[in-house]
Order: C-alpha cells, then sequence, then structure tokens
C-alpha cells in the first residue's frame, strides 16, 4: 500500500503523539481503520546525539532548557489530556530513537505501523520504557507479530531521514501528502477531519 499521506515525526516528540491520535481518532471516525489506512510515517531525530542507554527525561529537559520547562511540561501535558493521553514526564527516559524508527519501518512493511507507532508513543511517554532498548522493541514487535529488520531497516530510515533534512523539515509534526503538499505544527481534529476525508 502506497501511503497518500506521511506523519513525520519523532517518538521522543509530545506534540508528534498528539498529532498521532488526532489523525487516528479522526480516521477512526471516518470509519478507518488505521493499520490500513494508506497513511506513512517518516521520522525526525530531535536529538541524533542521545544514548541508547537513556538518561532520566526531566533531567535532560531542565539541563537544556531551564527551570522553566517545568511549566511548559505542564501546559503540554493538559493539552494531551483532553485528546486521551498520559504524559508522564517524570518517569520518562530520553534516548535515542533510531532503532525504534526502524521497528516503525518493519511494522509498516508487515501493516502494523501505526500500531507500532502507539505501542512506542505509550512506551515512552506513560509507561517510562526505553525506547532505544533492542530487548524492549523485540518484545514489542513480537507482540504485533512483527519480524525486525536490520540492514533493510537501517538503509530505509538513513534515506528517510535525509529526504525529511531535504525537505527542509526542522520541526515536526508535519504531514505530507502524495502531491508535496505539507501541513507544518498542531491542528484540531475539525481541520485534520477536512483534509484527510
Amino acid at each position: 500500500m502506497t501511503p497518500k499521506v506521511s506523519l513525520i515525526i519523532d517518538i521522543a516528540c509530545a506534540w508528534s503523539y498528539i498529532a498521532f491520535e488526532r489523525v487516528a481518532s479522526v480516521i477512526s471516525d471516518q470509519g478507518g481503520d488505521l493499520d490500513t489506512y494508506p497513511l506513512g510515517f517518516l521520522p525526525h531525530q530531535l536529538d541524533p546525539s542521545a544514548t541508547t542507554t537513556g538518561e532520566p527525561l526531566l533531567r535532560v529537559l531542565r539541563e537544556r532548557f531551564g527551570p522553566g520547562v517545568d511549566q511548559e511540561n505542564e501546559r503540554v501535558r493538559a493539552i494531551a489530556a483532553m485528546d486521551g493521553i498520559t504524559l508522564d514526564y517524570a518517569s520518562g527516559i530520553h534516548s535515542n530513537t533510531f532503532d525504534a524508527h526502524r521497528a516503525i519501518y518493519d511494522a509498516s512493511q508487515a501493516g502494523r505501523g501505526a500500531s507500532m507507532v502507539r505501542a512506542l508513543f505509550r512506551a515512552h511517554f506513560s509507561e517510562g520504557k526505553n525506547i532505544a532498548d533492542p530487548i524492549f522493541l523485540e518484545a514489542t514487535a513480537q507482540g504485533l507479530g512483527v519480524e525486525l529488520t536490520r540492514d533493510e531497516s537501517t538503509r530505509h530510515v538513513r534515506e528517510s531521514l535525509d529526504f525529511v533534512r531535504e525537505k527542509k523539515i526542522s520541526a515536526v509534526p508535519v504531514l505530507l501528502w502524495e502531491s508535496g503538499a505539507t501541513l507544518t505544527g498542531m491542528h484540531s481534529k475539525g481541520d485534520l477531519a477536512d483534509l484527510l476525508h
């Protein structure tokens, strides 16, 4: 299935999580099945230098953005809650998302891309999991009936990251249509419904 529209996201991005769930809700409201809807996923990495072993998320955010980040986190948490999303920054682990994007690619090839995206977002933001942990990724893939690859998924993610950079996309979430049209940032379910019908 060739995606008619792709969602450019990073699993470490709360706004990407909210945008994904809004898109998912719109597709469901329109009677579609999220895993069979022609929706693709393209990777972005907010912090490609992050380790795979992980660090406490709150500590990293405070070091980078100062103490004011706590107020911003509360604002984002409140917005997410209105979409039924739990953001638990206190238990979050800041880690590299490259291998998570590899898992999304493999799941997409098996028709379970959206399910993998949702599982990874929940693991990162609600369950305090290290989404770079290969044991966690393997277990998540097995739970979805997905076989993880190495070379193929690595090549695809690298090429996709290059593609996104060539599009001059430096912030997510972004919706990208086949035509090349893009929609950047956060949008209401109503606006998304008009665009995805």
